[in-house]
Parts: structure tokens; sequence; C-alpha cells
């Protein structure tokens, strides 16, 4: 309990930092008009963003183990599964790089999609 009470703070002092970041960097892009491309720029970034945190809200969702969340993300849904498993291979990288990897047995539990779907 202790593990995840510490990955949900984590969780949310980063998006708190990403937020603060992005408002600095909103309001720099906004005292004067710049080039298509640094705007395409920034959608491109955002979009790439969104995707990262919504494979890993999928993952997080996954990883509780509620019958009826799983059953959604894996029987249901047509992105969801691709998003499991790009948030679950993301989560490892992450975690991989932090101090203490090397004790580490696993971060969230394996999750096995059906085959043909």
């Amino acid at each position: 309990m202790l593990n995840f009470l510490c990955f949900v703070a984590l969780l949310l002092g980063l998006a708190f930092l990403i937020h603060r970041v992005v408002l600095k960097v909103a309001s720099f892009i906004k005292q004067e008009p710049r080039h298509w491309a640094v705007r395409g720029l920034g959608l491109l970034v955002g979009g790439v963003g969104g995707f990262w945190w919504t494979s890993l809200v999928v993952s997080i969702m996954l990883s509780l183990g509620m019958p009826y969340l799983t059953q959604s993300i894996e029987e249901r849904s047509i992105a969801g599964p691709y998003l499991a498993q790009f948030g679950g291979k993301s989560i490892d990288w992450v975690a991989d790089h932090y101090p203490g990897a090397m004790r580490r047995q696993g971060l969230i539990p394996v999750i096995k999609f059906k085959k043909g779907q």
C-alpha cells in the first residue's frame, strides 16, 4: 500500500510540475505571434504528451484489477490494449532509469491480453 501511495504522490507531483511548466511556456508563446512551424511543433508535442498520459491512465486502470474496468479495456475498447501495452513499457522504461532499478522485481502486474482481438 505504501508503494502505491508513493507512486500516486509522485504522479501527482509530476503532473503539478508539468502543469506549471506548460503554463510558463503558454505565457511565453502568447506574448508574440509565433511561426506556423513552432505552433505545429507544439501541437505535435502536445499530442505525444496526451497519448502518453492516456496510456498511463489506462495502465493504472488495468492494474487496479477491477473486473469491469479490465473487461471494458480488454474486450470493448479498440485502442485500450495498445495504450496499455505502451503505458506498461513507458512505466518500465522510466522506472529502469531511476536509482534502485537493479533491485526492482516489477512495478505493475503483467497484463495479458486475449488472442484474436
